[in-house]
C-alpha cells in the first residue's frame, strides 16, 4: 500500500516556504520604502537646513539699522521685512519665528541687519533683543528744549518723557541742582546708550556721569576758588561762549573770578544774548543792555541763575585752573582774530574797546 502522508507533508512545506518568501519580500519592500522615505526626508531636511542657514537677508548696502517700536506686532514686523525686500523666503522665516517664539514676543530695539545674514541669525537676533547701542554724541545745547529735541531724535522715548525725567526734583535735589541748572546735568561726551532706554534710566545715567565727573579733586579745586560745582558750571558756560580759544579760557575765567570777588557786575555779553534769545548777535548795543532778566549780568550782580549753554568738561577744568592775575576787563581784539585784549583799568579797557568798535564799523558789522 502506498501512503499519501508524505505528499501532504510536502504540500504543507511548500505552502510554508511560499509564505516565508512573501513575508521576506514584504519586509524587503517595507525596508526599501522606509529607506526611500528616510532619504527623501534627509534630502528635504537638508534643503530646509540650507534655506535656514543660507543667506536670507538681502540688502543693497552692506548693512542697515532697523528700528522696531514697542507697539509693533509680529504680522506688522513680517510685512515690513517683506515690503522692504530684505526677507524673501517668508515660509522659512515664519517656521523659525514659530519654533523660536518670535511670533509670541517681538522685542523693540535698534537692530543692525547685514547683507547675507541667514534667516536663523535674523530670528535669533530679533527674538533675543540683541540690539546695537546708539553712539550718542552729546554736544552742548543752549536750552532744555534744544536738549530734549535732540534726545527725541536719537532715542525712543518722547519729548515729554525726557522733560519729566530731567526735571525730577528728587533727581536734581540729589545733585544739589535746581530747575534752572538742568543743563549742568548732562556732561557733553560720547555715550553708548540703548535706543530703548527709558527716560528715567537715561536721566539716572546722566546723574551718574555728573557725579563721576565731579570727583573729589574737582570739588577741592572748586572750593579753592570759592565756588560750588554748579557755580563753576555756570561760569564755565559763560567762558565757553566768550571764546573758542582753549588757551585763553583760564585767563578769561580769572577775569570773571576777580570781578566776583570785588563785587563788580560781570557784564558778560553772552548772558545778554541768552536773555534776548539771540545767540547770533555779533555786536551788543546799549539798547540790548536794558532787558530785565536775571541772565543780564549788566543789570544783576553775581552769576546768572543757570548756565547759558551746556558747559564742556574742558571748559569746566579751565575755570577750575583759572589764572591768577589782576585783569578786570577784556574785549575782542581789533584784528578780529578771535583772541582778546585784557586790561587792568577802565582807561586801558576803553582804548581796547574803541579799537574793536572801529574794526567792526570798518567791516560794516552793526549787529
Amino acid at each position: 500500500m502506498i501512503s499519501d502522508a508524505p505528499t501532504g507533508s510536502s504540500t504543507r512545506s511548500a505552502k510554508g516556504y511560499e509564505s516565508s518568501y512573501f513575508l521576506m519580500k514584504n519586509r524587503q519592500f517595507l525596508l526599501i520604502a522606509l529607506l526611500v522615505l528616510v532619504a527623501v526626508a534627509l534630502v528635504l531636511g537638508y534643503r530646509l537646513y540650507q534655506r535656514v542657514l543660507a543667506p536670507g537677508v538681502f540688502l543693497r548696502a552692506g548693512s542697515v539699522v532697523y528700528y522696531i517700536e514697542d507697539t509693533v506686532s509680529y504680522p506688522a514686523l513680517r510685512q515690513e521685512l517683506l515690503d522692504s525686500g530684505w526677507v524673501r523666503d517668508v515660509r522659512v522665516f515664519d517656521l523659525l519665528a514659530e519654533r523660536k517664539g518670535l511670533k509670541d514676543v517681538v522685542r523693540p530695539g535698534r537692530y543692525r541687519l547685514t547683507d547675507g545674514m541667514s534667516l536663523n541669525e535674523l530670528v535669533n537676533m530679533l527674538r533675543s533683543g540683541r540690539q546695537e547701542p546708539v553712539k550718542l554724541v552729546l554736544r552742548p545745547q543752549r536750552t532744555l528744549d534744544d536738549l530734549i529735541a535732540f534726545l527725541d531724535l536719537q532715542l525712543q522715548p518722547g519729548e515729554e518723557d525726557f522733560r519729566q525725567a530731567l526735571r525730577s526734583d528728587s533727581l536734581l535735589g540729589s545733585l544739589n541742582l535746581n530747575s534752572e541748572q538742568i543743563l549742568l546735568l548732562p556732561v557733553p561726551n560720547t555715550y553708548e546708550v540703548w535706543w530703548t532706554v527709558t527716560a528715567p534710566d537715561f536721566a539716572q545715567r546722566m546723574a551718574r556721569e555728573y557725579q563721576s565727573f565731579w570727583n573729589d579733586e574737582r570739588r577741592r579745586n572748586a572750593e579753592s576758588i570759592g565756588l560750588e560745582p554748579a557755580e563753576v558750571g555756570i561760569l564755565a558756560s559763560i567762558v565757553q561762549q566768550e571764546t573758542n580759544k582753549r588757551e585763553e579760557m583760564p585767563t578769561i575765567a580769572g577775569v570773571y573770578l576777580n570781578r566776583l570777588r570785588k563785587g563788580m557786575l560781570l557784564q558778560a555779553d553772552p548772558t545778554v544774548k541768552f536773555a534776548l534769545g539771540r545767540p547770533e548777535l555779533r555786536r551788543i548795543l546799549h539798547r540790548h543792555l536794558v532787558i530785565d532778566s536775571p541772565y543780564n549780568t549788566y543789570r544783576y550782580p553775581g552769576l546768572p541763575p543757570g548756565p547759558i549753554i551746556m558747559p564742556e568738561p574742558q571748559v569746566i577744568d579751565a575755570v577750575l585752573q583759572a589764572e591768577h592775575h589782576s585783569y578786570l576787563f577784556f574785549c575782542a581784539r581789533a584784528d578780529l582774530s578771535g583772541y582778546h585784549a585784557f586790561a587792568r583799568t577802565d582807561g586801558e579797557h576803553a582804548r581796547n574797546a574803541r579799537a574793536y568798535r572801529r574794526a567792526l564799523n570798518q567791516r560794516g558789522i552793526y549787529r
